[in-house]
């Protein structure tokens, strides 16, 4: 089984790239599961997803948790996968939105304790292009969608990203560029 993780901050097009991903993988005849986070079918994923649209300390605090518990019961699921692959949208990177230093213990311990990505994808973009594509969606913001807070997150995620050898898909052109870049991920 091959792990994949693709991640990035808001607004960069983890999902556009993870599909992308799944058609690639199944057009060569591969079984693909794909988890995304948080997850909607987890208790946790959605106490996640709703503490994403509340500001404050506390809010923080369930965030992280949840956060955590959602990984941890994606990755039971992935150990019991018959897949041939498995990709996880939104991983070890997510821990960087909190506020340090629980940002960086969060992504120490995740990065410490769950599976390795085999295929690690940060999915990148200017701030500009992601508070501009998260604006288009017409959705309530969550509380890091913000160009303040993007900017600095996304020099610590290519950062964290060099650390850990992934590939860096700039984003910011047409969907066949991105496609072409994947492919060169994938298969050079």
């Amino acid at each position: 089984m091959t792990f994949y993780v693709v991640d990035g901050m808001d607004g960069v097009g983890k999902d556009t790239v993870a599909r992308m991903l799944v058609q690639s993988l199944e057009s060569k005849g591969r079984k693909v599961s794909c988890y995304k986070h948080p997850a909607e079918n987890t208790v946790f994923g959605r106490i996640a997803a709703r503490s994403l649209l509340k500001e404050g300390k506390l809010q923080e605090v369930i965030r992280a948790l949840s956060y955590f518990m959602d990984l941890f019961v994606s990755s039971i699921r992935k150990s019991g996968d018959e897949a041939d692959d498995v990709v996880f949208v939104r991983y070890v990177m997510s821990a960087l939105y909190l506020k340090k230093p629980l940002s960086r213990c969060l992504f120490r311990v995740v990065h410490t304790l769950f599976p390795k990505a085999d295929v690690g994808i940060l999915v990148d973009a200017p701030a500009e292009v992601a508070i501009q594509r998260i604006h288009s969606r017409g959705e309530e913001l969550e509380v890091y969608e913000t160009a303040g807070k993007l900017m600095p997150l996304r020099l610590d995620m290519r950062y964290m990203a060099e650390k850990l050898s992934w590939h860096i898909l700039d984003n910011r052109g047409s969907y066949e560029d991105t496609r072409y870049e994947l492919e060169n991920i994938l298969y050079r």
